[in-house]
């Protein structure tokens, strides 16, 4: 039985025939399939040559270009590059490299000096200090005043509201409240600053005169190093006045037993000798 797969019909005389029969052997007609195949197959192999004369031209080319010759451009470089090597000056291992200074690292410590006046506004408690000037926004503060006592539990706190005989029931209540729910730990004493504010000298009028910013208290450390604790701040809740001084008290915990205090104002430490102040234990 014929396999009509294996067969295909003359496209001339319409008779079959088989597929890989060269020529219909009823009419002569050539097989246009086989001679299709048969293209392909030698086109394939033409491809195939090609691309190995090419591969081995190649080849050949980069052998020759290996073992040329240098060119006189390539001689003149290699040579002004010698050059430049043989004639640059060996380092001196002799001299020894210039040594980088070393940043100042000690910090400029300013002394508190001891006032020989007392402001009007500060009781005898409180030992007047040189003022020491600051800003914070349209307002300029002066440190005048610092009280030095022991805490003897609320009779402390007492001293130090009566520092200032017209602070305020709000500012003594502020910080008696403060105080009390400060753990000083074994802080025996206590360290008040007497700060005054007042409105620079751009503000005219009271109807100009700002909202007193923030005022962040100054880093305390003694002379061992330990952190005053901070208690209360009444300076921001001062009523400034144009052409007239407000006052305002900073509290803190301290040891009794210290013999300075480093106080950090806009960057600069002040030293304050402890045996400067009054220490104030009844």
């Amino acid at each position: 039985m014929i396999d009509n797969k294996k067969m295909i019909q003359c496209s001339t005389c319409k008779v079959q025939f088989a597929k890989d029969a060269k020529i219909c052997p009823h009419c002569g007609a050539r097989n246009k399939r086989q001679s299709l195949i048969n293209s392909v197959v030698w086109l394939v192999a033409i491809l195939v040559l090609l691309g190995f004369f090419l591969s081995r031209c190649g080849k050949q080319n980069d052998t020759e270009q290996a073992l040329a010759p240098p060119s006189n451009t390539q001689v003149a470089s290699e040579s002004e590059a010698q050059s430049e090597t043989e004639d640059r000056p060996e380092p001196d291992s002799s001299q020894e490299p210039e040594p980088i200074p070393e940043p100042d690292l000690e910090p400029e410590i300013i002394e508190i000096m001891i006032a020989s006046n007392r402001v009007a506004a500060l009781n005898s408690n409180v030992t007047p200090i040189e003022p020491i000037a600051f800003s914070r926004g349209d307002f300029d503060l002066r440190l005048e005043g610092i009280m030095f006592t022991a805490r003897n539990n609320n009779s402390g706190t007492t001293r130090v509201v009566m520092g200032i005989p017209n602070l305020g029931f709000d500012a003594g209540f502020a910080i008696g409240f403060n105080y009390a729910r400060t753990d000083l730990g074994n802080r025996d004493a206590l360290l008040a600053l007497f700060v005054s504010i007042t409105p620079n000298e751009a503000i005219t009028s009271p109807r100009d005169v700002p909202e007193i910013p923030r005022i962040v208290a100054p880093g305390i450390l003694d002379d061992r190093e330990v952190s005053a604790v901070f208690i209360a701040n009444t300076v921001e809740d001062a009523i400034a006045t144009v052409g007239q001084l407000a006052y305002g008290i900073i509290l803190y915990g301290v040891y009794s037993d210290s013999e300075y205090f480093y106080l950090t104002i806009d960057g600069v430490i002040h030293r304050l000798a402890a045996s400067s102040l009054t220490y104030i234990t009844d």
